[in-house]
Order: structure tokens, then sequence, then C-alpha cells
């Protein structure tokens, strides 16, 4: 397995292809619940993400086929786990920073050796399956750090961590997942099973969406 993909400092369109204007929208059809085309009510709960992060369903397209989330970091930190995506995704810091840490794997590779466990969503939360998991190191690091206004756009198959500041949020387009799992590179021994992912209280779900359109103005 080996990380591929590209960022990018400068998008040649804002919130790739979903103008400020669009995304204003979007946030506040989030927070009255009324939907206008091109949008559609997102699928999902707002869920306090083990990494960290409140995570926001906004809206999406008529098809399904891109998805808006709002991330929002509720403490300083790192990612638990180097990881990839189901899907593409482009990311717009929206205020803070974040360093985003992209690695490869391989036998030449150094360091800790990692098992590579499969990660899948179930309703409420996430189920690790490690059968079938094979031990890797890591061949090489990049590290960029995205700041306010940024935009950087990341393949499914990326293996990355992020670190984030208190209060960094940013507006991740997805796209469709194009497989109904992800990577996840853990250093100690996991059992495979469900894990929960706590929902959002309504009133923070709330308060975040309303600093995010704050942002946008």
């Amino acid at each position: 397995m080996s990380a591929h993909g590209a960022q990018s400092e400068k998008p040649e369109a804002p919130l790739a292809g979903l103008p400020p204007g669009l995304a204003r929208q979007a946030l506040a059809s989030a927070l009255t619940g009324i939907f206008e085309a091109p949008l559609a009510p997102p699928q999902g709960h707002a869920v306090l993400h083990p990494n960290g992060f409140a995570k926001v369903p906004v809206a999406q397209s008529a098809d399904a086929s891109k998805r808006l989330f709002l991330h929002v970091w509720l403490r300083d930190g790192e990612d638990s786990h180097i990881h990839n995506h189901r899907w593409d995704f482009t990311s717009t810091v929206l205020c803070g920073a974040l360093r985003n840490t992209v690695v490869q794997v391989g036998p030449d590779g150094d360091g800790p050796l990692y098992t590579v466990v499969r990660h899948r969503p179930v309703e409420g939360g996430f189920r690790f399956d490690r059968s079938g998991g094979r031990p890797v190191r890591i061949s090489s690091r990049r590290t960029v750090v995205h700041a306010e206004r940024v935009e950087y756009a990341m393949d499914a198959l990326t293996l990355h961590r992020v670190q984030a500041s208190y209060g960094t949020m940013t507006l991740v387009v997805r796209g469709a997942p194009w497989r109904d799992w992800a990577d996840v590179l853990l250093e100690a021994p996991v059992v495979s099973g469900e894990r929960p992912m706590m929902p959002l209280a309504q009133g923070e779900r709330e308060q975040h969406l309303r600093r995010a359109l704050e942002m946008l103005r």
C-alpha cells in the first residue's frame, strides 16, 4: 500500500467549485432547515469525532455526489492515527491553522511498525477490522501548514495525520465514496469491533454553524 495524491495552496476556484455565496447559503440552510436547489438536506448527525473535532453535516448536492461538512477543533491536538479516506475531498480553512503531514509506507521505511486496519462506518459510529492487516513502516513524511483561507485537496488513498489548533474551523467538500472502508495505521494492538461516536448537542451545533457563517461574511 502506498500513499499518493496532491495538495494545492492555490485552487482554481473557491471551495472546490462551491462559491462563497453558495457556502453561506448552505450554512444558513443548515441553521433554518430550509434548503433550496442546488442544495439538499445533509445525511447523518453532528458528532464529536474521536480525533478531537466536532463534525457537522451542512448540506449536499441533490444527487449526493458532493457533501459539505463543517469541522471544528475543540482542543489543540493531533489525529489519533494516520489514516486515509473513502472519498476524495477539498478542505478550506475558515479560521485557525492546521498541520497536515502526508506519509508514504514501504519496505524501506523506518521507525515504529504499524498494522494496517480497515475502518468502516456503522450506524452511530465506526468499526475496526484488523483481519488480514499487514505490518508497514513509514518511508517518507511531508508536512504542510494550512492557515486561514487556504484550500487544499487530497485524494482518498493519501495517508496523512492532521494537527490543529483549538478553534480551527474547516469546510470540507467530500466526493462520493468509491469504497466502503478507509485505512488506519495502528501501533498498538487493537481488537476488531464497533466504536460509538458521541452526538453533538443541538445548541453547540448551531453555535458552530453561526460562527462559520460569520467567517464567510
